[in-house]
């Protein structure tokens, strides 16, 4: 379905996106060293929240040393050069972007997002293309595969793996719990608890600082005036006991460069995961779990699959559910974090990595004829 921005904009994007491609020409003539992966779009269903999947796509794909190509018509196309990481994509090295009605490569791995007929999945099966319905923005699915929601990608650029590695063992964490990120009215709304019986971001950091006054701190440098400490220093089972500090920040006033954002998350025991604006999940899940930072949250459901409270995130519900939680947290000590630190860096290995999924999809470890992607707060079709 065409927008009727996208029909406001087509003359300039237009304009972008054939420059765009010009400039790829030569480099897109190059043999593909494997079969492709091919994003066959015929809607704009991919282009919220700045086209950031396809970006995170692309990308894994390109961890996996494949090439990605963009089939779709023009006019979608400039749509997508129009949005930041649809442009950034597109920029990548190793993308490229067929007409759609230019051929599909043999053997190509194809996600598109229509149901095929069945003349095109003959003729597909006749040239060794596999071909997936992405379910773009559907609840998730009961059975796999569903695809992990992405870090985002100004992280993805500055993932070194070695690092993030190294982060995981840390274990010295200045900050018991962390929240760090946009605190924008837009996160305040009723939205989250009309769809979705969930409290919404700003609700979530309203009952923190209202119930655990002494403990919270909401500025990089941490003033132990304000913020009760006292037992920070107490051995526990022969381990020092972890630090009570709750630390909040809004990312108007205290920005994390993207290249400091993991070591950021590493540096807590604990993530308060508060949903997006217009969707409960967020990157910041993803990221805090790929460094063994383990999440608070009322949306464990929507994860596939499920988190399981006590043992791979701390789940609540409600406002009570969350005061309990966190004081059941303050009441943790080291050997308890530890356990929990390794069953969360257990789970984004297996369920989370992006690499680690494409990896199984490109070689057809994962099969079928859909996946599911939950990554908005409607369905599209």
């Amino acid at each position: 379905m065409i927008t009727l921005k996208l029909l406001i904009r087509y003359p300039v994007t237009g304009v972008k996106a054939s420059r765009l491609i010009s400039r790829k020409k030569a480099a897109d003539s190059a043999a593909y060293s494997s079969p492709p992966l091919v994003l066959d779009l015929r809607t704009t269903n991919l282009m919220f929240d700045g086209g950031r999947h396809l970006y995170t796509m692309a990308h894994h794909a390109a961890e996996n040393h494949v090439k990605t190509i963009l089939r779709c018509r023009h006019f979608l196309l400039s749509g997508i050069v129009h949005k930041t990481f649809g442009r950034g994509m597109l920029d990548l090295p190793h993308s490229g972007y067929l007409r759609s009605d230019e051929r599909i490569p043999e053997n190509a791995l194809v996600l598109g997002d229509y149901q095929i007929t069945q003349s095109e999945k003959e003729s597909f099966d006749a040239r060794g293309i596999r071909y997936l319905q992405m379910q773009i923005g559907r609840e998730v699915s009961t059975q796999p595969p569903v695809m992990p929601y992405p870090m985002h990608p100004w992280t993805l650029e500055h993932l070194d793996e070695d690092q993030r590695h190294l982060l995981r063992d840390q274990r010295h964490r200045e900050n018991l719990i962390l929240f760090a990120g946009c605190q924008k009215p837009k996160y305040g709304t009723k939205w989250m608890y009309e769809q979705f019986k969930i409290l919404s971001r700003i609700e979530v950091l309203n009952v923190v600082r209202k119930h655990f006054p002494k403990q919270v701190t909401e500025t990089l440098n941490q003033d132990q005036a304000t913020v009760d400490n006292r037992d920070r220093d107490k051995p526990v089972e022969g381990c020092q006991a972890p630090p009570k500090i709750i630390q909040l920040l809004d990312s108007k006033d205290f920005p994390i460069d993207s290249k400091r954002w993991l070591a950021k998350l590493a540096a807590s025991h604990f993530f308060l995961c508060g949903p997006g604006g217009r969707q409960p999940i967020c990157h910041h899940l993803t990221e805090a779990m790929a460094v063994g930072t383990i999440p608070i949250l009322e949306y464990g459901d929507r994860v596939y699959p499920e988190l399981t409270d006590g043992i791979n995130a701390i789940r609540f519900s409600g406002k009570n559910g969350l005061v309990e939680s966190i004081r059941r947290i303050l009441s943790m000590d080291q050997p308890e974090l530890n356990q929990m630190r390794q069953s969360v860096v257990a789970f984004y290995d297996q369920h989370l990595c992006g690499r680690h999924f494409f990896a199984q999809l490109l070689t057809g470890e994962i099969a079928g004829e859909r996946i599911s992607m939950p990554f908005h707060e409607k369905n599209f079709t």
